[in-house]
């Protein structure tokens, strides 16, 4: 049995990497990768960095990596057996209806592409193109469940986070580490190489004009690949971890007093973890003047998309004067802290109970056999 896999941001290997790291070590899968889905034995066909990235002006650096990204998977396509896909839909969802003119018997879209917030048509090809759904947010399951038939399941098990969100250290282990013994506030400014580019002087310059000189420390948990942008542009006052020395994304997000978070699953991770923060988000104009008129969603981060109202704070496209304001409004501010850890357990609870991926490996293991 060949199997290949599409994988096309981090969140996505991350949860691929802990649901197929035990049981599935016989099986031939071939896709796109980073280190960890390599490591446990998952033969590349092209990176994750090559496709991964939001909007269209965004991606056009990309293109070249990505057509042949793309060609290479279409090429091992033909003798393929089981296609598992995961969100990406730019992506993925042409490569489902490829998959399905070139006979491949089974096709698995893990992770719903946002339908509920805007592109509500490709319901439709998901639909059409797939086999199973595996949903992992809860009002998902209701999206698709009507439109369930002989040739399409959807599942949901719950959220993968429930289980993945928590800290490596103990408490005083981290601060060891950090070297102070007082406030931290976290930045997190993103995964893809164009978000740190884009976010890390925003949020840095934050950080800068809000807290340092204060005696409270900034950490930036990260990937190697991105530390020369980051010692660029985060001077002073801020501590540095690349993920080959030190994991400590999870670690940073339990132990600060407060985060200065990119959109995206971060703000879900740290709510999970109950730190409070704001979410921020920058991106190309003509993209954002695009998104305007097409996004239905009314928020962005996925904590208040699931409660239904604004308990994270929202920046989007906003100047550093008008971001400062924010941040030293809700820094510190003991109302709106009670009210955020009181939704922090109900989207928790919301999520479903812990054992998610241990569900989500039998569930995967009995979708492929």
């Amino acid at each position: 049995m060949k199997i290949i896999l599409s994988v096309g941001d981090i969140s996505a290997s991350n949860y691929i990497y802990h649901i197929f790291k035990e049981g599935f070590e016989n099986l031939d899968i071939y896709g796109i990768t980073d280190d960890k889905l390599k490591y446990i034995g998952i033969k590349s066909l092209g990176n994750i960095e090559d496709i991964s990235g939001f909007g269209l002006f965004e991606l056009l650096p990309k293109l070249k990596r990505i057509l042949k990204v793309k060609r290479n998977i279409e090429e091992h396509l033909k003798n393929t057996d089981i296609l598992i896909v995961c969100d990406a839909p730019g992506f993925n969802i042409p490569l489902i209806k490829k998959a399905k003119s070139l006979g491949v018997k089974k096709v698995i879209y893990f992770i719903s592409p946002q339908v509920w917030a805007w592109k509500e048509e490709r319901i439709r090809d998901i639909v059409s193109f797939t086999d199973h759904l595996v949903v992992i947010l809860p009002f998902e399951l209701d999206i698709y469940k009507n439109f369930e038939n002989t040739h399409f399941k959807v599942h949901y098990v719950g959220h993968p986070l429930v289980d993945l969100a928590k800290p490596h250290l103990k408490k005083e282990e981290f601060l060891k580490i950090i070297g102070t013994e007082g406030k931290i506030v976290g930045l997190f400014p993103g995964s893809r190489e164009s978000e740190v580019n884009r976010m890390a002087p925003y949020l840095c310059e934050i950080y800068r004009r809000v807290f340092s000189g204060k005696g409270i420390k900034g950490a930036i948990p990260t990937f190697k690949r991105h530390r020369t942008t980051l010692n660029r542009y985060c001077k002073g006052g801020t501590r540095i971890f690349d993920d080959t020395k030190y994991n400590l994304t999870y670690d940073v997000m339990k132990y600060s007093d407060f985060s200065l978070i990119t959109s995206g699953t971060a703000s879900l991770e740290a709510t999970l973890l109950k730190n409070p923060h704001i979410v921020f988000y920058r991106i190309n104009p003509l993209t954002y003047m695009i998104a305007k008129h097409v996004v239905k969603s009314k928020y962005i981060s996925l904590p208040n998309i699931i409660t239904g109202k604004e308990i994270v704070p929202e920046i989007i496209q906003k100047d550093i004067d008008f971001a400062c304001n924010v941040v030293e409004e809700y820094f510190g501010k003991e109302n709106w802290y009670k009210e955020f850890y009181e939704a922090s357990e109900e989207i928790r609870k919301k999520l479903g109970e812990k054992g998610v991926i241990e569900k989500m490996r039998n569930l995967f293991w009995e979708l492929i056999h």
